[in-house]
Formats: structure tokens, C-alpha cells, sequence
């Protein structure tokens, strides 16, 4: 016996289509506890009263776990301006690097001697005076010519040097043929005698017994403080030694004249009052000494030098792992056209020098050698020149659109996006080179702790999706407990307005699944309308007609249903930051049973 259906058995009925529409949007809502029971029906419609779901927040379709790399701001501005509470933003810091560089000191190889003989003005001894004194009329000359030609080529310009150029400075007598008497006696070097080096020279006195009696003046000029006596084949040994050399002083072709190439010749210019005692000759008898000065390099060590270098920087590739994504994030076909990503490159550099950067940037999945896209360059020329400041830190934004952070070096990357499309497992940053820019800085040589670099390097992902992006979101509810093929139906249409917060725009779809999981043929579930972009200031509201019909005697065998919505950007959401508190409700639900329902109570 077959009878019209009371409204017990057609609220069952309408409950169970219900519950296949609210799992499109909340597996843990029960609609029925919202529903009016009190319903009106008659003709080939049945209408029940208008109800609305919970809200389903985008909070719990994430469903991130602790450890995921996509993190919610726990305050405004804590991933960087314009970041509100709430907001998800993709955190993860990349393996610190470090490498150093050192530049050998530079020794001078190649050490010259030289030697000198000035005659001095004749000594006569006329018989009635103590000490003869003569005043030179010329100068003694020596050379000095140091040079390498196996300097590193690390050091491509010199324009100063810390210097260590040990010299001993000879000075001695020997007696000339136009002499007409012998001598053997004390020849003495009266205070104030002077010998002039290279105005390119800072001196300084090397040891304490030369400090005795002579002294430094106008840097590069030596003078004697007393009367030194020289006897007879002991010439006198003063030690002197260069500190500073400013090379833009000498001439051309001296210097690191070429890398590799190094070469340094000067002349030393001596003179002043020489004086013998008259009782060490005989009377009326004349005696010409040669001033004898020598000159010779014992060491000659670059320490600290002014100019421009290429050291070598080696520096290790590093990774960034992203990991615990939300696995719909990560579906094959997916564009995540992220709207501006942010990869910050932290580097704290102690030497003096500023270096320019370049890099490769490429994104991989676990086990996959191939990257997942065109590898993405910085640094010149791909990009605009990334410059690290000398003894400081620098913070390197590099972006897809310009940000305006203070102390931040802002690098624009016009396919940077192309790393995260799909949000894979890593990103590497491989193949950096690191240059020193050519401009003048001091370097300390041979350091017994290089000069460092640290890097370190921070991905800060808003999840804000530009016009490009497309993404899916499904789920199954399964495993029904329900007795439907009781029931037998022609069509049930559900009206919705669905209020969003979320700024994409939503497609929904539904299919009806069998107990293995299989889609049904002989029952249809179809969505019309989509849902449009809205913000947490603007909801938006969008109608939605579902439709779910019935092609066989009745439901049976439905045991749930796959749903899927279909994510895409638009004009006016494109840029908006995804938010905890952004979520999707449905409102005004209105359910009509097109063509009444009919059961047996004999199955009851």
C-alpha cells in the first residue's frame, strides 16, 4: 500500500538533502537543529521555512598544524607592515650560511744593495786649530729597488700600504788618493746631518741604539741629534724602517704598476757637517776623505694596504624547507599567484669591504632532482645591483612589487611568484657569487681571523593571491547511516544566499558518492551561481540555487558526497591578505521537493 507522505517522513527527506548541502561547507554542523519543523506543503511543491548555517571560518579549512610554515600573525605588524592579526603569512628561515675570505700578506722578494762614495771637501790642518769641520757640497745618492712580479692578484690597485721595510743605513769613510798625509783616525758626523728618503715614506727609527742619535722629522727625513764618531773600518749602522708608503706619490710605473706586477725605487739623499781632530794628522798636511754611504733592504712586508681587491668568497648554497602545507595548497594544477612575496637576505659583513651579490633561486620537491620552474636570478644583471654594505649588516627585500621598509634594500624580481606557484617542499639558493666592489677600502693582510660574512635568510609569505590565481579545495563526507532507500523523490532545489568574508571568488560543485566511494549516475547534484569575494569590513553575498535530483526509484545506495570549491582572484580581491577570521556562511536557506515525495509504509 502506497499513501502521500505525512510531514514526518518529508522532514526526514528534506533533513537528508539538507545534510548533503551543509557538508559542502561544515562537516560538523547538523542542520536539523536550526530547521523550523513547523512546514506548509501541498501541490507538487514542498516549501520549508528559511534557516542558515554556522559560520565555517577559513581558520578551520587550513587546519594548520604547529609546525606548518604557514603561520597567523598573533599582532598587526608582526610580519611587517600592513600585516594584521589574524593574517596567515608563509614564515620559514633558510639555513645560515657563512664564508670568509683572508689576503696573504705581500712579501717582497726581490731586495737590492747599493753603495755610494761622495768626496768631501779637503781638511787642511794648518797647525792651529783643535777640530777640522767641513760642510758637504753635494750629496751622497743611493737607490733603493724593491720588487715582485708574483703579488697575488687578489690586490688589483694599491694606493697606500702599512709597511714593514726594514733598512740598514750605512755610513763610512774611506780615505782618498789626493790625501797628503795618512789617516786613521775618528771622522765624525756632526748633529744635524740629514738623509732624505722618499716623500712617499713614513719612517720610524727601528731599534733604540739608532733612536740614540738620530731622529725622525717630516716623516720621511732622518736627522743625528749629536756628534756620532766613525772610526776607521767601522762604518756606522743605522737602522731605519718604513711604515707607511703612499703610492700615488711615486711615479708612474711604480708601485702595483700591474697586477701581479710590483716595484718600488727611490733615492736617498744624505749631507751635512763632517768634522776630524787635527792632532790625528800632521801639520800643514791635507787629508780628502769619500763619504761612504750603503743602503740595504732586509725585509720588506705589506700589511695593511689602501686600493681595490677581488678576494676569493666561496659560499655554500642553502635551503629553505616549507613545511606541514595544507594538502589542497599543494594540488597538482594549482597556480598560487601569490601577490607579493618577500624573501629577506640578512647579511652581516665585518670586512671592509662592500661586495655586490647574485644568485640562483630555484624551487624543488622532495625526491625530484628537476626544479618545478625557470630558475629565478638576482643580482646584475637579472636584477638591479644587490650591494652589502662594508663593516655592518644589511636586510635585502627581495619582492615581486616594491616594499617600503626602513633599512631595507628593496630588490624587485619580476618572476620571483614562480618559486611558490605550487608551494613546493624547498627552495634553494645556489650558485652566489660574491664580488667586492671596486672602490678603495683598507685591508689588514694575513689576518689571523678572516674577514666574515654571515647570511642568513627568512621567507615572509602574505597569503594574499594576485589575478593568476586558481586553487581547489575538496573533501568526501562518506559513511552515511541513513535509511533513504525508503524514500522516493523527484527533485529537491535549495536556495542559498551565501555571505563571504573571504576575498577570493568560490565555485562550488558537488557529486553524489556511492558505498564505494563512486560517483552515482543516478543521482545529481548541481550548483549554480558563485560566491563572490568579500573582506572582513565588506562581506559579500551571493544566491546560490542547488539542485539534487533523482533518476532512479529512490536514494538508495547514496552514501555521501565529494564536493570541491573552485578558487580564483578577481579585480577587487586580488591583493587581500587570507585571515583567520575570513569565513563562508549560508544564509536564507530555502529547500523546496519538486513533485511531492512518496513512502511505503510498509518499509517503515
Amino acid at each position: 500500500m502506497k499513501i502521500t507522505v505525512g510531514s514526518a517522513a518529508v522532514i526526514s527527506v528534506c533533513t537528508t538533502m539538507l545534510s548533503i548541502v551543509s557538508s559542502c561547507v561544515d562537516h560538523d554542523y547538523d542542520l536539523t537543529k536550526e530547521i523550523d519543523k513547523t512546514i506548509s506543503f501541498g501541490g507538487e511543491e514542498l516549501t520549508l521555512p528559511a534557516s542558515s548555517t554556522s559560520e565555517l571560518r577559513l581558520s578551520k579549512v587550513l587546519d594548520l598544524d604547529e609546525g606548518s610554515s604557514i603561520k597567523e600573525a598573533e599582532y598587526d605588524n608582526q610580519y611587517g607592515s600592513g600585516i594584521r592579526k589574524g593574517d596567515y603569512v608563509l614564515v620559514q628561515d633558510g639555513e645560515e650560511s657563512n664564508y670568509n675570505f683572508n689576503i696573504a700578506r705581500v712579501e717582497i722578494k726581490n731586495m737590492g744593495r747599493n753603495q755610494s762614495e761622495t768626496e768631501l771637501p779637503p781638511f787642511f790642518n794648518s797647525g792651529n786649530v783643535e777640530r777640522i769641520q767641513v760642510t758637504m757640497t753635494q750629496p751622497t745618492v743611493n737607490d733603493i729597488d724593491i720588487s715582485d712580479d708574483d703579488v697575488t692578484d687578489e690586490i688589483k690597485t694599491l694606493q697606500a700600504a702599512q709597511s714593514n721595510i726594514d733598512i740598514v743605513f750605512t755610513v763610512g769613510y774611506e780615505v782618498n788618493a789626493l790625501s797628503t798625509a795618512d789617516f786613521q783616525g775618528t771622522c765624525y758626523i756632526e748633529k744635524g746631518y740629514e738623509a732624505e728618503f722618499s716623500e712617499a715614506w713614513t719612517l720610524e727609527i727601528a731599534d733604540s741604539q739608532t733612536a740614540s742619535y738620530l731622529e725622525v722629522f717630516d716623516n720621511h727625513k732622518i736627522r743625528f741629534t749629536k756628534q756620532v764618531g766613525i772610526e776607521h773600518n767601522k762604518p756606522l749602522m743605522a737602522h731605519i724602517r718604513i711604515v707607511n708608503v703612499d703610492f700615488t706619490k711615486l711615479p708612474d710605473g711604480q708601485g702595483l704598476y700591474e697586477v701581479g706586477h710590483f716595484r718600488m725605487n727611490t733615492q736617498i739623499h744624505s749631507m751635512g757637517n763632517v768634522s776630524i781632530m787635527a792632532s790625528e794628522f800632521p801639520a800643514m798636511s791635507t787629508v780628502v776623505l769619500d763619504m761612504v754611504t750603503k743602503t740595504e733592504v732586509l725585509s720588506a712586508t705589506l700589511m695593511s694596504v689602501t686600493g681595490t681587491f677581488d678576494p676569493v668568497i666561496n659560499v655554500d648554497p642553502t635551503t629553505f624547507e616549507i613545511t606541514d602545507i595544507p594538502d589542497f595548497l599543494q594540488n597538482d594544477g594549482n597556480n598560487l599567484d601569490i601577490d607579493n612575496p618577500r624573501f629577506y637576505i640578512n647579511i652581516s659583513n665585518d670586512s671592509p669591504l662592500a661586495v655586490t651579490l647574485a644568485a640562483r633561486l630555484e624551487a624543488f620537491d622532495n625526491g625530484n632532482p628537476e626544479p618545478l620552474a625557470e630558475p629565478v636570478l638576482i643580482g646584475a644583471p637579472a636584477t638591479e645591483e644587490i650591494v652589502v654594505a662594508a663593516n655592518g649588516r644589511t636586510r635585502i627585500c627581495l619582492s615581486q612589487k616594491a616594499v617600503a621598509e626602513e633599512g631595507v634594500q628593496n630588490i624587485i624580481v619580476s618572476n620571483l611568484t614562480s618559486l611558490i606557484s605550487s608551494i613546493p617542499d624547498c627552495i634553494t639558493i645556489s650558485d652566489v657569487n660574491v664580488k667586492a666592489v671596486q672602490t678603495p677600502a683598507t685591508i689588514t693582510l694575513g689576518r689571523s681571523d678572516a674577514y666574515s660574512f654571515t647570511n642568513d635568510y627568512e621567507a615572509i609569505i602574505p597569503l594574499a593571491f594576485g589575478p593568476e590565481l586558481s586553487f581547489t579545495y575538496d573533501d568526501t563526507e562518506q559513511d552515511w547511516d541513513t535509511d533513504l532507500e525508503k524514500y522516493n523523490f523527484n527533485e529537491v532545489k535549495v536556495t542559498v544566499v551565501a555571505v563571504s568574508t573571504i576575498p577570493l571568488t568560490l565555485t562550488p560543485d558537488v557529486e553524489a558518492l556511492d558505498r564505494d566511494g563512486n560517483v552515482m549516475t543516478s543521482v545529481t547534484a548541481t550548483v549554480d551561481g558563485t560566491v563572490g569575494g568579500g573582506s572582513l569590513d565588506t562581506p559579500s553575498r551571493s544566491n546560490l540555487v542547488i539542485s539534487i535530483k533523482s533518476t532512479g526509484k529512490n536514494l538508495d545506495g547514496l552514501d555521501g558526497i565529494r564536493y570541491k570549491f573552485t578558487a580564483v582572484s578577481d579585480s577587487e580581491s586580488a591583493g587581500a591578505v587570507l585571515n583567520s577570521a575570513q569565513s563562508l556562511r549560508f544564509e536564507e536557506i530555502k529547500l523546496s521537493v519538486i513533485g511531492g515525495v512518496t513512502i511505503d509504509l510498509n518499509d517503515l
